[in-house]
C-alpha cells in the first residue's frame, strides 16, 4: 500500500503535465526541485582504520573512516507543486542518490548507497517557513565491502520523516529533517544469510533545495 501511494504521488503530477499550458496554470504552480544534502546518524555499516608503522613498530592509528546507515552525501531531483493563489500548501516529490563511502583511508573504496524517493506534503507559515512530513522509500540499498569484494544487498524499505525549512516558495529552501527507517538484509552476493544484522537508519539531515521555474 505504501509503495502504491508513492507511485501515485509521482505519476499523477506527471500525467497532469501532459495537459496544455493554459490548463496547467489553472491547476498548480510547478517548479523543478534540485536538492543537495548532508545526513547524519544511524547504525555503523562499517568502520576502517589504518595504522602507521615505523621500523616494524605500530605508532597508532593514522586514519579512520566510519560508514553510517543514514550517511552521508545526497543529491535529488524532482518537482514542487503548489495550488494557485495564496493557498498555503504544497507537495514536493524527489528521487535521489544517497551515498556514504570510505574517506581518509588509502586504497580503499567501500560504499553504502541507495536511491530514496521522498513524498513531502507541507504547509507554509507566513509564506516563509515550511513545515512538512511524509514517506521516504529507499530503492536498491547496498553496501559494497572493498576489502573482501562482497556486496551486501538490503531490501527496499519504507520510512517516514518530518521536516522544517525556511524559504517557502522562494528561489531556495534550507531545511532540517529527521527520518526513521530500518534496512533489512536480503543477501550477500546473491546468497541468503542469517548472520548479518539489520541496520537502524534513523538520523538527521540538512538539505538545500533550489526551486527552478
Amino acid at each position: 500500500m505504501r509503495t502504491l501511494f508513492v507511485t501515485l504521488c509521482i505519476c499523477v503530477p506527471l500525467v497532469l503535465l501532459g495537459q496544455d499550458n493554459e490548463e496547467k496554470s489553472n491547476l498548480f504552480n510547478f517548479d523543478v526541485a534540485l536538492g543537495f544534502g548532508w545526513t547524519f546518524g544511524g547504525d555503523r555499516v562499517a568502520e576502517y582504520k589504518t595504522t602507521t608503522f615505523y621500523q616494524g613498530i605500530s605508532r597508532g592509528f593514522n586514519s579512520k573512516s566510519i560508514l553510517r546507515a543514514n550517511g552521508a552525501a545526497l543529491i535529488s531531483l524532482g518537482f514542487n507543486l503548489k495550488p494557485p493563489g495564496k493557498i498555503p500548501i504544497g507537495l514536493q516529490t524527489t528521487i535521489g542518490y544517497h551515498i556514504d563511502r570510505t574517506a581518509d583511508v588509502s586504497d580503499l573504496n567501500s560504499t553504502w548507497k541507495r536511491n530514496p524517493i521522498d513524498v513531502n506534503p507541507y504547509v507554509l507559515i507566513k509564506r516563509v517557513i515550511r513545515v512538512g512530513g511524509g514517506i521516504t522509500y529507499h530503492l536498491n540499498p547496498r553496501f559494497h565491502e572493498d576489502l573482501d569484494g562482497l556486496t551486501f544487498n538490503f531490501k527496499n524499505t519504507t520510512g517516514r520523516f518530518v521536516e522544517v525549512g525556511v524559504g517557502g516558495h522562494q528561489f531556495a529552501v534550507l531545511s532540517l529533517r529527521f527520518s526513521q527507517q530500518t534496512f533489512e538484509i536480503e543477501d550477500i552476493d546473491g546468497a541468503p544469510t542469517v548472520f548479518a544484522q539489520d541496520l537502524n537508519g534513523n538520523g538527521w539531515s540538512i538539505r538545500l533545495t533550489f526551486l527552478i521555474k
